[in-house]
């Protein structure tokens, strides 16, 4: 049976609650743009992308680049990052802020003599028990699965290799949005081996993190479907491509309601900082919400939205947190929408949670056909923006400790 997640994860961090969130504004008007946008930001058009609700930023730098491509530019920002394209000094030291995840006795043990070793090369490997998004440098964690893939077009070329995280808990989600690398204990062992810091590249690197709804076989290689392959690659191809924070924003110009009766649980806290960090727009009050669909049911053009209605697994509470009049408005919203099923999706979404964790796994805003909610209410909602005959994926509603 499902229920509220418990507080024994190893890798949950406790201190989510300690972190400072920025407070929603108040004027209606600013719920749905992008956070500290900078030069060249602009408006999201939601043409440009397929599915339309795709994060223009993200998805337009790294829409059109290979496989190979990302993967390169992804190692290009892990030397970066780790201070390795800077010629190292006898006297200045280092100073590396790393976290661990899912790593075991061994590896514990491993890491301890990689950061004696690197003491004596100046380099200070200092191991953190929480994600800091100014400070955080590197994430240390367990893989799960090696596979090679090849590129259709480079089959003479050495063969990319896909290295899929043991597990996803916050802070390797945390560290995939920020775009550093999150390494297998394979980099340590080739560090220790080489008496030094070595560039992490291969199956030193995870690439991707793991998904509830599993991606269909060939579909990898295919730019019209989201899969989770190199979708962790992805987020660093982008910050070494472009400068600009904002526009690595996964959730940019999407605005976010958390609905249910957990608020104040630890799964909710862990929400927010996710959302956050991706660039979501919170929105905290059913009355905000209502500004923004009256907002959204007078202009003209798609750009405000998509607004997403964030659903918790509870049972015991039928609406899900949605009053009978915020009920109301969205469903003459959606009815007012025009009739493609694709353009009534990306201005309103009602899903379940993991809806979220799929997405940032998969590096682009997910469909909502796989993310049912389980109250009746915010399902009625579903129904209204998703092909009823599609089958509803069960599966995602049996949620690990790790997300």
């Amino acid at each position: 049976k499902r229920g509220s997640r418990k507080s024994s994860d190893p890798d949950h961090d406790p201190s989510v609650a300690n972190v400072k969130l920025k407070p929603a504004k108040k004027k209606h008007k600013s719920v749905t743009t992008t956070p500290a946008k900078k030069k060249g930001g602009g408006k999201s058009s939601q043409q440009d992308h397929d599915p339309p609700l795709a994060s223009e930023g993200l998805r337009g730098v790294i829409g059109l680049l290979s496989n190979e491509e990302i993967v390169s530019l992804a190692d290009t920002r892990y030397s970066s990052v780790l201070s390795l394209d800077k010629k190292p000094s006898k006297t200045e030291s280092v100073t590396l802020h790393a976290v661990t995840s899912s790593l075991t006795d061994k590896d514990s043990k491993m890491l301890d003599l990689l950061c004696k070793m690197l003491k004596g090369k100046n380099v200070i490997l200092k191991i953190t028990k929480d994600f800091n998004p100014k400070k955080t440098q590197l994430c240390i964690t367990a893989a799960a699965v090696s596979s090679s893939r090849t590129s259709a077009k480079n089959r003479k070329d050495e063969p990319i290799m896909n290295v899929v995280s043991k597990s996803r808990t916050l802070k390797v989600m945390r560290s995939a949005l920020s775009g550093i690398p999150i390494l297998t204990p394979q980099w340590m062992e080739s560090c220790l081996k080489e008496g030094g810091m070595v560039a992490p590249t291969g199956n030193m690197c995870t690439r991707t993190l793991p998904r509830k709804q599993a991606a269909s076989a060939g579909s990898e290689d295919r730019k019209d479907v989201s899969t989770e392959h190199f979708g962790v690659a992805k987020y660093a191809a982008a910050f070494q491509k472009i400068s600009s924070l904002s526009s690595c924003h996964l959730f940019s110009g999407i605005s976010v309601m958390l609905c249910g009766s957990s608020a104040g649980s630890g799964m909710t806290k862990d929400l927010k900082v996710l959302l956050q960090q991706a660039g979501a727009s919170i929105i905290s009050s059913v009355s905000m919400a209502s500004r923004l669909l009256t907002d959204m049911s007078k202009e003209e053009g798609g750009s405000l939205g998509p607004f997403v209605l964030l659903c918790d697994d509870s049972l015991t509470d039928k609406g899900c947190g949605i009053s009978d009049a915020l009920f109301k408005q969205v469903k003459k919203l959606i009815g007012d929408s025009p009739s493609s099923d694709e353009t009534k999706e990306a201005r309103v979404l009602c899903v379940h949670f993991t809806w979220l964790f799929d997405s940032i796994s998969c590096a682009t805003p997910m469909k909502a056909t796989s993310y049912e909610p389980l109250a009746p209410r915010p399902k009625a909602l579903w129904d209204l923006t998703t092909e009823k005959e599609m089958p509803t994926a069960t599966n995602n509603r049996t949620e690990s400790q790790t997300y």
